[in-house]
């Protein structure tokens, strides 16, 4: 579920050429989060964007829903989704993103609430599809170790 402001703050923060991605606040519809009131836009560091991705729970998080790209960034620097992963896609995709980025903003008010829904690929993942998962998720935790600010 989006919040009805959504969009509009996805592209307010991006108004600004010299932002790369910014990021909304989220809750786990059930499980609740993301109860932040705050509405202004506050920079944070590409190291702490980029130490979010594994890491669940996570306030920017590596998901793609609760965030805007800017489109030159990602023809620039060639970065795709990879469509041999069934998990973890996304999170990949943003690691690569942010490690290309310069600037980046957080909106921390839950804009997107995240409904989990008992047959998706998450909850019906194969051992090996989690296999897969394990070796992104640490090819992303190695390109933390040599990321550049």
């Amino acid at each position: 579920m989006l919040a009805s402001n959504y969009l509009e703050v996805i592209v307010d923060g991006l108004k600004d050429p010299t932002v790369d991605m910014d990021a909304v606040g989220y809750a786990w519809g059930w499980r609740g989060g993301g109860r932040s009131s705050a509405t202004e836009f506050q920079q944070v560091s590409k190291q702490e964007a980029f130490d979010s991705i594994n890491y669940r729970g996570a306030e920017i998080g590596g998901y793609t829903w609760n965030k805007g790209f800017r489109l030159s960034v990602i023809r620039e620097n060639k970065i795709r989704f990879d469509e041999t992963l069934d998990l973890a896609e996304d999170l990949l995709f943003t690691a690569d993103y942010i490690a290309a980025s310069h600037r980046i903003l957080y909106f921390p008010a839950p804009l997107y609430t995240k409904v989990s829904r008992g047959n998706s690929i998450i909850h019906s993942a194969t051992m090996a599809m989690r296999s897969k998962e394990q070796v992104v998720r640490r090819h992303i935790d190695e390109m933390g170790r040599r990321l550049t600010p």
